[in-house]
């Protein structure tokens, strides 16, 4: 019959969509509908970096979003998106546009930004091209895949407060999602000292206190990786280099040290 393939294509897109929302991409639209929320709903929300639009039309069809302005510095990923967006019928509520970072919102036009699966020191050039705060940005739910401690540090001398943050595990390996709103100047507060300011900064504020179990797992094994580089390096090796190891393994002694691991 004539419905019946309809039904298929419909199965077809529910068992892809479910195939494609990774558990990192879970994560970090649950926290992106969390921020929603808080904002009161009725969002406009602004993916950056689409890629494939998967996090665009999931926020669109739980209702997280009103509206999604879905972008991506690349042409290919922006098309797939769009063949994405089309095939859930979701062209309305989905606005796909060819940009870098946030340069193609207007002021006003989102309240919330989500940027998943960057390095951390691409996500800080593009937060600094274009100010979210300029922008009407209240919240931010950023995902990224490296320089996590370098992007820490740079939103909250920006005044950038982590609400909640969470780790997950996918396909081996472990990812950090935060969901942020914008306070103070700088929230490097006068009562933490810098051992535990840097603590906060290398690990998450969030998840050092909550003794995130995955937090713990990682810090285990990378204080065992740590202490054998340690162990193999050469008398001649530079200072600098083993200051970074010895500084980070200080950090993981400490971490353990008060979760009591």
């Amino acid at each position: 019959s004539q419905q019946e393939p309809q039904t298929q294509g419909l199965s077809r897109l529910t068992v892809e969509r479910k195939k494609t929302l990774t558990p990192r991409l879970s994560c970090v639209v649950k926290l992106t509908s969390e921020a929603a929320e808080a904002q009161g709903g009725d969002v406009t929300i602004a993916d950056i970096g689409c890629d494939h639009g998967y996090v665009s039309v999931e926020l669109i069809r739980t209702g997280a979003a009103k509206r999604v302005i879905a972008s991506d510095v690349r042409p290919g990923p922006l098309g797939r998106a769009k063949e994405n967006v089309d095939a859930q019928g979701l062209g309305d509520s989905i606005d796909l546009r060819l940009c870098s970072g946030l340069s193609g919102l207007d002021p006003g036009e989102a309240q919330i930004a989500v940027i998943a699966g960057m390095g951390g020191r691409l996500m800080k050039r593009l937060l600094t091209e274009d100010d979210p705060l300029s922008l009407g940005i209240r919240a931010l739910v950023l995902q990224p895949q490296t320089e996590v401690m370098e992007l820490r540090i740079f939103l909250r001398e920006r005044g950038w407060i982590a609400v909640d943050e969470r780790m997950v595990e996918d396909a081996g390996k472990l990812y950090v999602v935060m969901s942020l709103v914008h306070g103070a100047a700088d929230v490097s507060s006068d009562d933490v000292d810098n051992d535990r300011l840097r603590l906060f900064d290398r690990f998450g504020k969030i998840l050092t206190e909550r003794r995130e179990p995955l937090l713990l797992s990682y810090a285990t094994r990378r204080r065992n990786e740590l202490l054998r580089i340690l162990d193999g390096m050469p008398e001649d090796t530079d200072a600098a280099k083993r200051e970074k190891i010895t500084s980070e393994l200080a950090d993981i002694e400490r971490l353990l040290q008060e979760t009591g691991e």
